[in-house]
């Protein structure tokens, strides 16, 4: 009779413990979906809906949110959107901010990081690196900075292979992607390798072999060809069948602004080890 009772508690409890990681999932569920909601407005009225993919969010929190640091391996960000082409330096304002916010989660969850862009947007990604806010100095050491010339010489290639083989996890936050004919291009159409703006960086997602979250916001950027036939039929985006990358992401986040994206996937990071019933 008592261990009839003994087990019977035993089931009991194993219930209860069910039934509350069945309500956090829950809980944690509609975080992610509050999340996608806040980003996914399309503030700017371009379309950027039907660019967003469901789930994607929670999927892409988690995989950086539960990823094991590694002193072997390290997290890779590419950024840099060169599409104000007759400025000096062309870089777009979208894409440092969410992509530091990115680098900084990333580095507090134990993770070194690697920010990549190109030559001509070196001076604004190393003026947002300097200026970056960090709770600890470890932290801070834990980021550095990468950037590649559109031809590579025989260093910049071993630079590029050494960061390749590092590569345990593969983020774009407002990453110009290119399209079916290999090309860069803006939301106006202007090709940015003609301009001599763009290094080929995505190379990365297929000589890292590592997972690739992308981030973006009208179609062209890195990762978007997940959803290449919704920028093509998308009336909203002009050209879309010349502009739209054609690299798919293994978890896509659209947003109304590449930025919010990236600091959307920073709280889905920080949301996720909640998931798993750690604090």
């Amino acid at each position: 009779r008592d261990e009839r009772k003994i087990e019977a508690t035993v089931v009991q409890h194993d219930d209860r413990l069910l039934e509350r990681k069945e309500v956090r999932q829950t809980t944690m569920e509609a975080v992610y979906d509050q999340i996608q909601a806040i980003i996914g407005t399309d503030a700017g009225n371009r379309g950027m809906k039907s660019l967003i993919v469901p789930g994607d969010l929670k999927l892409a929190g988690e995989t950086l949110g539960l990823l094991k640091p590694s002193s072997e391996s390290e997290v890779v960000v590419l950024s840099g959107f060169p599409c104000c082409v007759h400025e000096d330096p062309p870089t777009e304002t979208d894409g440092p901010p969410g992509t530091f916010a990115i680098a900084r989660a990333a580095a507090a969850l134990g993770h070194r990081v690697t920010v990549v862009t190109d030559v001509c947007n070196e001076a604004v990604f190393a003026a947002a690196l300097k200026g970056l806010a960090m709770r600890e100095l470890k932290e801070r050491r834990r980021i550095a900075l990468e950037v590649f010339p559109p031809t590579f010489s025989e260093q910049d290639e071993k630079r590029f292979q050494n960061l390749a083989d590092r590569c345990k996890l593969l983020i774009s936050c407002e990453r110009a992607g290119p399209g079916k004919d290999g090309k860069c291009y803006t939301m106006r159409g202007i090709d940015m390798n003609e301009k001599g703006l763009i290094a080929p960086l995505d190379r990365l997602v297929r000589e890292s072999n590592s997972k690739l979250i992308s981030i973006g916001d009208g179609g062209n950027e890195l990762g978007m060809g997940k959803v290449i036939d919704n920028i093509i039929n998308n009336p909203k985006i002009a050209d879309g069948d010349r502009i739209g990358c054609v690299i798919a992401a293994d978890y896509l986040i659209a947003a109304s602004v590449s930025n919010w994206g990236g600091y959307a996937l920073a709280a889905a990071a920080a949301v996720a080890p909640a998931t798993e019933g750690k604090s």
